[in-house]
């Protein structure tokens, strides 16, 4: 079920007279700018809990939204970035799209697995967890 939002503004019909005109907007109409969202990874769901032993699963967090000009700090936008947008926004090249929203710092997270001996492992993986995003 989708909330909507009601809109009011005020019209100025003739000179005299005023109407009230309502407009209806759906969270999903609105632009959102590149973030990082709530994402958590169960091992077990991905087929993993057979050679996993811990963690059970883990936050790894994931970039969505857009990335348009103009790109403001917010975005963490590179300068290949920024002018990307500017030549999309200008349609100065049909085959540019607008940037990407993807990770731009990631952190690691231990796990304790069985490897293909049986031994248990303890191993820190790098670039497991997005940690912020950026237009790129």
């Amino acid at each position: 079920i989708f909330t909507f939002f009601k809109v009011f503004a005020n019209i100025r019909v003739n000179k005299s007279r005023r109407i009230r005109d309502t407009a209806f907007f759906s969270p999903k109409d609105q632009i959102v700018p590149c973030q990082l969202n709530d994402l958590f990874v169960d091992f077990h769901e991905i087929g993993w809990a057979g050679w996993i032993i811990s963690p059970r699963g883990y936050k790894a967090y994931y970039c969505k939204g857009a990335c348009l000009f103009p790109l403001g700090e917010s975005l963490r936008a590179t300068n290949h970035a920024t002018v990307q947008s500017i030549v999309h926004t200008l349609k100065l090249s049909k085959d540019v799209s607008t940037p990407c929203c993807v990770p731009d710092k990631l952190s690691s997270i231990s796990i304790m697995y069985f490897d293909d001996n049986e031994n248990v492992v303890l191993k820190n993986y790098k670039d497991m967890v997005a940690t912020s995003c950026g237009c790129h």
